[in-house]
């Protein structure tokens, strides 16, 4: 009986299961690239949509639970002139480990910051949430899509969603 339930899991999750448990101390190096979007308060609102960069080097503290440096920059278009901005946020990556496919959730506190055209330039604290789904291609490399979503009482918000390469090392 728990042969047949382990084909059939298996079976789902795509022929070879690829355990994503991850050993202590080990490591990943994350690029996503992606479409992003940013709104400030200051005299007036100020909105902008872009194209946003960012690598994460996530370390493994216990089976599921990671912690997490991220930094991020990015265009946009707001107000009819080119703005940049960029992210830089500390916090923690959970993985719910299911064989090929890893739903995760993350959390972390940072800076927002973002000038040119209509934008003051200064650093805005955010907080960030995220979630996404790695896919498993091997031991060392993963991929699949990642969302984030940072605001605070600052008065930024920052929306970022792509695609994400992840290369993990020091499993040894």
């Amino acid at each position: 009986m728990r042969l047949g339930v382990l084909s059939v899991v298996v079976a789902v999750a795509g022929g070879t299961p690829v355990l994503a448990i991850a050993a202590d101390g080990e490591s990943a190096l994350s690029i996503t690239a992606g479409v992003a979007t940013f709104t400030v308060s200051q005299a007036t609102d100020v909105s902008g949509t872009g194209a946003a960069l960012g690598v994460d080097y996530t370390r493994s503290v216990a089976d599921a639970l990671w912690l997490r440096a991220a930094i991020g920059g990015g265009v946009y278009c707001a107000a009819g002139a080119r703005t940049m901005g960029g992210t830089a946020v500390v916090g923690v990556y959970y993985a719910v480990d299911v064989l090929r496919y890893v739903p995760y959730a993350t959390a972390g506190v940072g800076v927002f910051y973002a000038g040119g055209g209509a934008v003051d330039a200064k650093a805005r604290l955010v907080l960030e949430v995220g979630a996404g789904v790695e896919i498993g291609e091997g031991r060392s490399f993963s991929w699949g899509i990642d969302a984030r979503l940072g605001s605070f009482a600052s008065g930024a918000t920052t929306f970022t969603i792509g695609p994400r390469f992840s290369f993990k090392f020091g499993y040894f």
